[in-house]
C-alpha cells in the first residue's frame, strides 16, 4: 500500500549456490516459493541469487562491485522517496509535508543464519542509496552539508556511484560520513546478533 497498488519486491538470496551444499537446497526452495507466491497472490516478486561466500574468494572489492551491478537496474527502477517538510519553530512539530516522489519497490536480503552476510550486503548497498539521497537533496559530501530545506529542480544525474569501484565511491564521500555509516551498521549487526544469538556480531 505504501509503495503502490502492486509493489515490486526483489529478494536477493545470499546463500551458497553449488551442488551438494545444504544452503543450495534452501536457495532452490526460496526460488520455488517465489514462483508460487507470484502466481497465487499475483504479486510482482522476483529473486536474484548472489553467493556471497563464493564471491568473496576473489576479494571484497570485486564482490561489492558485482553486488552493485546485480541490483543497479532494480535500484534505478525503484528510486527513493523524497519530499519536503516544514516544522513549527516553537513546538518542533511538522506543519506541512509534501511528497515529491515515492519509492516504487522494495529490495529484501535473504540468508540462512549469517547475520554478517546480510549486514555486510546492506552496508555496501547503503553506500549507493545514501549517495542517491545526497544527490536528490543537492548535497556535496566534500563540502559543508548545508541543506536549505528544498530539493533542487535539476540535480546531478541519478545514482552517480552505481558503476564505480569501491575506491571511487569512497572518494565521493567525506571520511566523516562513511565512518558514521559504518558505525551505524556495526551497531545494527550487534543488536540483531544479540536478539538472535545472545552474542555480538563477528
Amino acid at each position: 500500500k505504501r509503495y503502490g497498488t502492486v509493489t515490486p519486491i526483489t529478494c536477493v538470496s545470499l546463500l551458497r549456490r553449488y551442488a551438494g551444499h545444504g544452503e543450495t537446497k534452501l536457495g532452490d526452495t526460496f526460488e520455488r516459493s517465489t514462483h508460487i507466491v507470484r502466481k497465487t497472490l499475483n504479486l510482482d516478486i522476483d529473486i536474484k541469487h548472489f553467493d556471497w561466500h563464493h564471491k568473496t574468494k576473489s576479494g571484497m572489492d570485486s564482490t561489492v562491485r558485482e553486488l552493485w551491478v546485480l541490483v543497479a537496474r532494480t535500484f534505478r527502477k525503484n528510486g527513493i522517496s523524497a519530499g519536503e517538510m516544514q516544522y513549527d519553530a516553537a513546538s518542533g512539530d511538522p506543519v506541512q509535508i509534501q511528497n515529491i516522489r515515492m519509492q516504487r519497490g522494495i529490495v529484501r536480503w535473504n540468508c540462512l543464519d549469517s547475520l554478517d552476510r546480510t549486514n555486510l550486503s546492506n552496508f555496501f548497498t547503503s553506500w549507493q542509496v545514501v549517495a542517491e539521497m545526497c544527490r536528490t537533496l543537492g548535497l556535496n559530501q566534500h563540502k559543508a552539508l548545508q541543506y536549505d530545506g528544498t530539493i533542487p529542480d535539476t540535480p546531478e544525474p541519478p545514482w552517480p556511484c552505481m558503476h564505480q569501484t569501491m575506491e571511487e565511491v569512497k572518494q565521493y564521500y567525506s571520511a566523516y560520513t562513511l565512518s558514521n555509516l559504518a558505525h551505524l551498521f556495526i551497531n545494527n549487526g550487534d543488536l540483531c546478533a544479540y536478539l538472535y544469538t545472545a552474542s555480538p556480531a563477528l
